[in-house]
């Protein structure tokens, strides 16, 4: 579908099975998630920045809850510039290429490979974007319960793509011919 060709690496661990999609992903995750992680830890560090330096300049350090309050106030704003330097690097990291075949999802990136079997999708598919610069974001059946009990599944990302109809419906397919629940009657 795309104009490039594959590592050598990859090719040699798809073989001979035929390629339904190969496609490279601009980016890790869509970009309007992560401009809200750069937003999110900016607003993080501003908050706490305010708080933290007219407080800090009026503390006595001889007194415990000061102390204990500067320390309080420094987590939440290590918190606040992780997140935002991770926004960063998340908007200038590549996603990798996908490779789609008949019984699974091939994901490479950095000399990394990772064969993920389409029944290992739950079908729920969310796209963005358009035809030229597309997102698909496929959720799996595995994942994590949150602290309020609430289960919340792990997502592929294909960010930055195009032709994403196609790959869409290629998609939706595969993982429909793969679905391990039995048929509703």
């Amino acid at each position: 579908m795309e104009n490039f060709s594959l590592p050598l690496e990859l090719s040699a661990k798809i073989g001979s099975e035929k390629k339904d999609f190969v496609v490279k992903s601009s980016r890790t995750q869509p970009l309007s998630k992560t401009i809200f992680q750069i937003f999110f830890g900016f607003f993080f560090t501003s908050v706490s920045s305010f708080v933290f330096f007219p407080v800090f300049l009026n503390l006595k350090f001889t007194d415990f809850e000061n102390i204990f309050f500067i320390i309080f106030l420094s987590i939440f704003l290590i918190i606040g510039i992780s997140v935002f330097f991770s926004g960063i690097f998340l908007l200038f990291k590549k996603g990798g290429i996908f490779v789609g075949t008949a019984k699974k999802l091939i994901h490479f990136e950095n000399g990394k490979t990772k064969f993920i079997d389409w029944e290992q999708f739950s079908g729920n598919i969310e796209i963005s974007g358009d035809e030229k610069n597309g997102n698909i974001s496929l959720e799996m059946r595995t994942g994590e319960t949150n602290r309020d009990g609430f289960f919340v599944p792990d997502k592929i990302f294909i960010s930055g793509i195009s032709n994403l109809s196609k790959i869409f419906k290629i998609c939706q397919q595969r993982i429909e011919e793969n679905d391990p629940t039995p048929p509703k009657k």
